[in-house]
Parts: C-alpha cells; sequence; structure tokens
C-alpha cells in the first residue's frame, strides 16, 4: 500500500489495494487522526444488483462523532463542451500551481492521483510516472485536492476517478446447457449451469471538520446457481439458444439470484482516505502489561511440564488481552481488571530444556509485552556406588618381636565421608594401637606366646563404611615362634 501523504493539513488518496490492517484513531498531542481503509468499512446489505444498501465505518470516530461516511454518487462527469475548452498545461506541476483546471496532452505525465491529491504537493512530494494515452487528460480541484477526471472519447467518459461507473443489473453468463427431455420436437425442458455477477462501486470520505480526503470503493458479487425452463422449439439448434436466454431472463432478478448474491458479497477499496483535526480532549496513554512467566518444577527427559503466564494491568481501565506462545494455541483473557489486576493463562505439554516465547497484549491498547519461559530438566539420579578399600601387612609376625602395621585404605566414588568400625582379629595377636591419617586406617599389632617350634594362622579384619554402605577387607598372616622349615 503506498503511504497517504499530508502536507499543512491537505491529504493525498493514492491508487492501492489497502492492507487489511485495523486503523484507529491515532493518538498524539492533541489531535485526532482517522484513515479508512478495506478492514475499518463493513458491508452491510447487498441487493440483487451488487448496490451497497448500507455501509459502516468502524472505529473512525473524533471526540465521539463518525467521521467516516459513504457517498454512492459523489460527482457528475463534467460536460464534454465544456471540457474541451479547459486550457492545456506545460505539465502536471504547472498545472497544480495554476489552481484552475487543466488539460494535459497524450504522453504528458501525471503521479497517482487516482481520486486525488493535495493542490500545495510539488514535483519533491511525489514522482509523476504515468502518462496519458490519449488525446488528453482532465483534472480539477475541490477541497484542496487535485482530480483526474479522465477524458472524453466523443461518446464517453473513461478513467474519470471521481464518479465511478453506476452499477447495472447482475451479469448472466451459462456455462453449459442440456436438454433433458423433448416431445414431439416442439416442447422442450433444459437445465443450466448459471455464473451470476454484479458489482457496484462509489466512494467512501473521511471528514474531520478541519480536513478531509476520499477512497472509492467497488463491491461485488459472484454466484453459482442451477436452473431449468421448459420452451418450444423445432431443432436443438434453436431450443439451445432459446434455454440460454429463458434462463437468463428467470433467472436475472430472482429471489434466489439475490440470496446468491448477497452471499458473497464483498467490499474493496481502491484508494485510501486519511484525515487529521483538533481535538481539546488529551489522548489517553496505557502502558504494557507487567509479565512473568513461571514455569513448573523440574522433569525428567521423556516427561513434560507446565508454565503459567501472570500479568498485570497498571491502566486505569479494563481490557481484554491474549497470550501467545510458540507452538501453542493462543489463550484469551476476557477481561484483565483495572488498576493493578492480575490474570494468568496456563501452557502444558511443555519439553523440557526447551525454550518457549510468547507475547502478552492488552487487546484494548494495543500494547504488548514478550516473554521467555523454560521448563528444566531434572538431573539424573545418581547411582550410590558402595566404597573400596584395599589392605596390606606382614606375612609373618613372629613372636617376642616388635610390633607390625596392617593398612587399610578405603575410597568412595561419591565423595561420602568415610569411618571405619573397630579392627576384628582372629588368632594368637593382639592390637596394641590404632591410628587413622586421612582415610587410612592402621592397625598395630603384637604376637601372641605360641608353644617354641610352632606357628599358627591369624587375621586382622576392618569394616570401612561410607553412604550408608560398607567393606570389608581382611589380611591373613602367621604367628611364627622360632619354628624352622618354612
Amino acid at each position: 500500500m503506498r503511504n497517504t501523504t499530508k502536507k499543512r493539513g491537505l491529504f493525498i488518496a493514492t491508487v492501492a489495494l489497502l492492507s487489511s490492517v485495523m486503523s484507529v484513531p491515532a493518538a498524539h498531542a492533541d489531535t485526532a487522526h482517522a484513515e479508512v481503509d478495506s478492514s475499518t468499512i463493513v458491508l452491510g446489505e447487498i441487493d440483487a444488483n451488487a448496490t451497497i444498501k448500507t455501509l459502516q465505518a468502524l472505529g473512525l470516530q473524533v471526540n465521539g462523532k463518525s467521521v467516516a461516511r459513504y457517498v454512492k454518487n459523489p460527482a457528475k462527469h463534467w460536460n464534454p463542451k465544456k471540457a474541451q475548452k479547459v486550457p492545456f498545461a506545460k505539465s502536471y506541476w504547472a498545472g497544480v500551481r495554476s489552481g484552475k483546471p487543466f488539460r494535459l496532452h497524450k504522453d504528458q505525465k501525471f503521479p497517482d492521483t487516482y481520486i486525488g491529491m493535495a493542490a500545495d504537493m510539488t514535483e519533491y512530494d511525489i514522482a509523476a510516472t504515468n502518462k496519458v494515452k490519449h488525446k488528453w487528460q482532465l483534472f480539477d480541484f475541490k477541497n484542496g485536492q487535485v482530480r483526474n477526471r479522465g477524458f472524453w472519447t466523443g461518446k464517453k467518459w473513461v478513467g474519470d476517478c471521481v464518479n465511478p461507473k453506476p452499477s447495472g443489473p447482475p451479469t448472466v453468463t451459462i456455462d453449459q446447457l442440456h436438454i433433458v427431455k423433448q416431445f414431439n420436437g416442439f416442447k422442450v425442458n433444459i437445465t443450466g449451469s448459471l455464473s451470476l455477477w454484479a458489482t457496484t462501486s462509489g466512494m467512501v470520505e473521511v471528514d474531520c471538520g478541519s480536513s478531509r480526503a476520499s477512497a472509492r470503493y467497488s463491491a461485488t458479487a459472484e454466484a453459482e446457481l442451477e436452473g431449468s425452463v421448459t420452451i418450444r422449439a423445432k431443432s436443438r439448434t434453436e431450443a439451445l439458444a432459446k434455454g440460454v436466454e429463458a434462463l437468463k431472463a428467470k433467472y436475472r432478478n430472482s429471489t434466489e439470484a439475490t440470496l446468491k448474491l448477497k452471499e458473497s458479497a464483498a467490499i474493496n477499496l481502491e484508494g485510501s482516505a486519511e484525515a487529521s483535526c483538533e481535538s481539546n480532549e488529551p489522548t489517553p496513554t496505557y502502558e504494557a502489561p507487567v509479565v512473568s512467566a513461571t514455569p513448573s518444577a523440574c522433569v525428567d527427559k521423556g516427561q513434560t511440564g507446565y508454565a503459567v503466564i501472570r500479568m498485570v494491568n497498571n491502566n486505569t481501565k479494563a481490557t481484554p488481552a491474549s497470550v501467545t506462545m510458540t507452538g501453542r494455541t493462543t489463550q484469551n483473557v476476557a477481561s484483565v481488571a483495572a488498576n493493578g489486576g492480575t490474570a494468568s493463562v496456563t501452557f502444558t505439554g511443555l519439553v523440557p530444556g526447551t525454550a518457549y516465547s510468547g507475547t502478552v497484549t492488552f487487546t484494548e491498547f494495543g500494547k504488548a509485552t514478550p516473554y521467555t519461559v523454560t521448563v528444566a530438566e531434572c538431573p539424573p539420579t545418581p547411582v550410590d556406588t558402595p566404597p573400596s578399600m584395599t589392605c596390606t601387612g606382614m606375612q609373618h609376625v613372629f613372636v617376642g618381636e616388635d610390633r607390625s602395621a596392617f593398612d587399610f585404605d578405603a575410597t568412595d566414588p561419591n565423595g561420602d565421608p568415610i569411618s571405619f568400625g573397630e579392627p576384628i582379629i582372629s588368632g594368637p595377636i593382639k592390637v596394641v594401637t590404632v591410628e587413622r591419617t586421612g582415610n587410612r586406617l592402621t592397625v598395630w599389632i603384637v604376637a601372641q606366646d605360641i608353644p617354641v617350634g610352632t606357628s599358627q594362622a591369624a587375621s586382622v579384619r576392618v569394616v570401612a563404611t561410607a553412604g550408608g554402605k560398607s567393606v570389608g577387607c581382611t589380611v591373613n598372616t602367621t604367628v611364627e615362634n622360632n619354628r624352622t622349615g618354612w
């Protein structure tokens, strides 16, 4: 869509197929703004000729008063004799500066005025890219706008953007005919498939009092229906020819055709209209929602979680709200109370570890706040491995000798603290003392007296515990008393 251009309170309407973006009065300082496009016009009742009976402009109000209306017959064509007396201008811009109606010769250039453009625009504001295709083209002025009035062919006006082509009865075309029955070569029953099409056009005007502008509209209707007629004909060729005319006559203004056309009626704006006027009322300002996104507790891999999106409305007016999230259906809140009112929505089925983004919008004010939320994946449950232990000591101890050391070294892969139990001994030995250094337990023993020349088995066992799990280690030894032969 080309931009609607404004200069010193005057406005330009350009040729464009308008977008469907909703236009509402803009808010700034002490001025009010209205712009009409295809989303601000609602088509009401339309008859079988596609003639608009009602047309409503949405959101186009200043101080509570509607500023848009539609004009079915905006202006009459110029009188051809008077038009041919209008002087030619050296260029489009020279004609504009004259402030009087003017004509351009064939191949002279003019901009996309279509409905009209501000008379105080210059070649520095908009380019002239169109060429006059016929002997001449007429331009005139109204309400500060230059209007393209088309050209006279000698029989009719063509290209008059101010006076759209009037609507007529719906056009009926026959897609196919079928002779159902033929009696005695005269009476023939014929069915056919009919296509209907109708259009009307006019102008939408935005008038804020201090300024105004216009945009052309057209309403179209298309319909398909089946019909049948009975005629008299002497041949198949005559039957088919008469069948076409009979079907057209029967269905052109029929109730069925009217209903079909109404169902398909649609409106399209072919220009834009923009106007601004002074307003003494200050324009309200609104704040965007305050948003917090809270994920559920962590979930295990393969499971899903949820997130709660909470919003706060700090404005003095309640508002509906909508909440979007990546890959999820938009959720709507009917109303969020004013002055700190809160509301929340919950999205489920969220995959852990995935960042989900979205937006909370206060639809009444057009204010939005983005957010991002991620449900954490729970860490895997650690495997509690039991501690391990190694032990060493003398293979032989002798009666009457000094003490001997037996070492027990324990480790725990989980890092849990290690504790040692009391040494467990067997055989003719006894514990002298026990020493601990870090995770090593040293047990000092001495041999007890046994018969001379004999030996006996003995052992030292220690149990280590960590994280509730235990492990033991045993050192076997032999007590000797002057035994020989070993």
